[in-house]
């Protein structure tokens, strides 16, 4: 990602382009540039720390490539992901953990449904998120009982009155 992509009045991020042969190509996948990517609040924090390199296009950069200022390789981008788990005690590889975790946590502790997660990734096919979201039994159990999960503990809902 480079930092022009980072559209500040938005608050939000725009993929406009991919990694392919080890070579940043100026389009996505689809040839198409999906709708902006809202940053998260809890991300905000972490980007008033990170040191914006200004003689460097890229948005996230570092000191353990070849070439100073560089933008992170898949390969180096394995490494920490072995690491990290290694750390924790953890045994997913870093596809699963990023697709299908992240897409799963959504539904099954976010509370989205199918829709809003196909919406929020973007992706065209239905049978791409299902692909991505494992469906949780306490999340099923909700869906039988009937009752909607929400993101929003009773505490925090009564501590936002």
């Amino acid at each position: 990602m480079y930092r022009e992509d980072y559209i500040t009045e938005l608050d939000a991020f725009i993929i406009r382009r991919g990694v392919s042969d080890h070579q940043v190509i100026e389009q996505t996948k689809t040839k198409k540039i999906p709708p902006p990517i809202p940053c998260h609040p809890d991300f905000r924090p972490i980007m008033k720390k990170m040191v914006v390199r200004m003689d460097s296009p890229f948005f996230f950069t570092h000191s353990g490539g070849w070439v100073e200022g560089n933008r992170y390789t898949h390969s180096y981008l394995w490494k920490l992901w072995d690491k990290a788990k290694k750390d924790v005690g953890e045994t997913i590889n870093m596809y699963a953990g990023l697709k299908h975790s992240s897409c799963s946590q959504l539904v099954n502790e976010k509370g989205l449904t199918i829709d809003e997660l196909q919406m929020l990734t973007d992706h065209k096919q239905r049978k791409m998120v299902l692909k991505y979201a494992a469906v949780e039994v306490e999340r099923r159990r909700e869906l039988i009982q009937g009752r909607h999960h929400t993101a929003i503990t009773q505490e925090e809902n009564s501590q936002s009155k």
